[in-house]
């Protein structure tokens, strides 16, 4: 009797939250980043604590229930004994889970270590994407029009074979060719015109 209800009472608590699901787009456009990959592990994990913390509430409750209605019958004490102990040992893991891919999603992003966003004249590379600032010294952050890709380019313009978002990015001389593709979704390649639509910023 006991189990049917905390199956139906878990039923009732879930079924909100399957409700308002929505169906995920068969194919994203654009690459996963890790920032995106820490949001799903912090939605699955903050699922599982508040699951996990309301079933333990409901199982201690009906433990206590249990416990107190039994009187003096052995066999009552001992099953809430049991449940309160399923209990705790089932809210421990669930929660311990939890933590755990919360913080493989911190390690994912590099904010465990302290390497998330390096900042003015950071680490990011000639066509590495990028933010406003993380650069290294002597290169830009370029960014298209819809502020969507952004990529590290040379200030004084790219070279020959080095990524461009339009003809700004490139060298006095050259233009940006959409066509030879980088690392980067929707960049170019810096080249000599006459090999290349010459693209206007």
């Amino acid at each position: 009797m006991a189990r049917k209800f905390l199956i139906l009472i878990s039923l009732l608590i879930l079924i909100p939250f399957l409700v308002s699901a929505q169906p995920a787009p068969l194919a994203s456009p654009e690459p996963w980043t890790a920032d995106d990959i820490k949001d799903v592990l912090t939605l699955i994990a903050n699922f599982l604590i508040a699951v996990g913390i309301i079933g333990a509430v409901i199982t201690l409750v009906t433990a206590g229930i249990i416990y107190f209605a039994s009187g003096f019958n052995a066999n009552a004490v001992a099953k809430a004994r049991g449940l309160f102990r399923s209990a705790l040992i089932g809210t421990l893991l669930i929660v311990g889970a939890g933590v755990i891919i919360n913080t493989i999603g911190v390690i994912v992003t590099g904010e465990f270590f302290g390497t998330v966003a390096p900042g003015p004249g950071g680490g990011a590379q000639i066509g590495d994407s990028c933010e406003v600032g993380d650069c290294g010294e002597g290169l830009l952050c370029s960014q298209t029009r819809d502020k969507k890709v952004s990529i590290c380019v040379r200030k004084q313009g790219g070279l020959v074979g080095e990524p461009c978002i339009d003809k700004s990015d490139c060298a006095s001389g050259l233009a940006c060719d959409p066509k030879l593709i980088n690392k980067v979704p929707r960049t170019g390649t810096c080249t000599k015109p006459k090999s290349a639509p010459i693209l206007k910023p």
